[in-house]
């Protein structure tokens, strides 16, 4: 048996698709802006400055020409030798941190820390579903507010525990 549809039905479910459409074009929209941006970004770092000399600095591909091979992929050389910062060591000289150890750094901590926080939201969840006890639904409450806390609140608990750690 077919059910018919009613004039209220038909009006909600095309409200829903004339705003699904347009949320799905800004959305869509927003993404292509965000993918030009990072497609130029890499798309220049593979450039030498005699592009940027002739006018060839926005979305074309790097010029070859007999001088210069087109693509030059020494910038990553040189940015990885070049970019570091000083860190100051207790009773030595500074020690000088290079592009590829901050990268790595950067990975371990955010890799070790969403390990960590996803384990022990794991750990929480599991136990107040699986058993019953009495501050089952403190420890509840409690894991629901830590959730709810943005990120930049912990920000200075996760930089003192980097430091202690050795990876600041």
């Amino acid at each position: 048996m077919k059910k018919i549809k009613t004039k209220k039905e038909n009006k909600i479910k095309n409200k829903n698709g004339v705003f699904g459409t347009i949320s799905f074009v800004v959305i869509l929209l927003y993404c292509l802006s965000l993918l030009i941006v990072l497609y130029w970004g890499l798309l220049t770092s593979v450039k030498q400055s005699f592009d940027f000399r002739t006018g060839n600095f926005l979305f074309d591909f790097p010029r070859k020409n007999e001088l210069f091979p087109g693509w030059y992929f020494e910038n990553y050389k040189q940015a990885f030798q070049m970019l570091y910062i000083q860190v100051p060591v207790k009773g030595q000289r500074p020690r000088n941190v290079y592009a590829l150890e901050m990268y790595f750094n950067s990975l371990m901590f955010s890799l070790l820390f969403a390990g960590l926080k996803t384990f022990i939201a794991m750990t929480v969840a599991y136990c107040v579903a699986k058993f019953k006890f009495a501050f089952g639904k403190v420890l509840y409450t409690l894991a629901i507010f830590v959730m709810v806390i943005p990120i930049i609140g912990s920000l200075a608990s996760q930089l003192s525990i980097t430091k202690a750690i050795g990876f600041y």
